[in-house]
């Protein structure tokens, strides 16, 4: 893809995604509202946290737009046995504040899937 157009793409979904996001995470018969916050960095690119609640707080790593309205990022955390990666990956809707995904652990094994809804105030 040209960087033209990546840039263009880029315009499209990662600008949506600053501020707050709960994400309903389904993983086997629990639901589990984890919280995505992400702000703008110095540079002007987004970084941010997601947390599990009574859980862990990581870092968002590798944000980025895989196409039109799909993005992707990855966590680190650690649970208490040592860190290990998850792999997000999200669709936007092009209309509404509602991005849905997965998210897999590195060797791509499925965790869980979720719907993520923009925080109210």
């Amino acid at each position: 893809m040209p960087p033209t157009q990546h840039r263009a793409l880029r315009q499209q979904t990662l600008p949506r995604l600053e501020g707050d996001w709960t994400l309903n995470t389904y993983i086997g018969d629990k639901v589990f509202q984890d919280r995505l916050h992400l702000q703008r960095d110095a540079e002007g690119e987004l970084e941010g946290t997601l947390s599990v609640p009574n859980g862990f707080t990581a870092e968002v790593e590798d944000l980025k737009e895989e196409g039109a309205g799909h993005f992707g990022f990855s966590i680190h955390p650690n649970e208490g046995n040592g860190e290990f990666e998850v792999n997000y990956s999200a669709e936007m809707d092009p209309k509404d504040e509602v991005f849905v995904g997965f998210a897999r652990l590195a060797d791509g094994n499925l965790i869980g899937g979720f719907v993520a809804q923009r925080t109210k105030p």
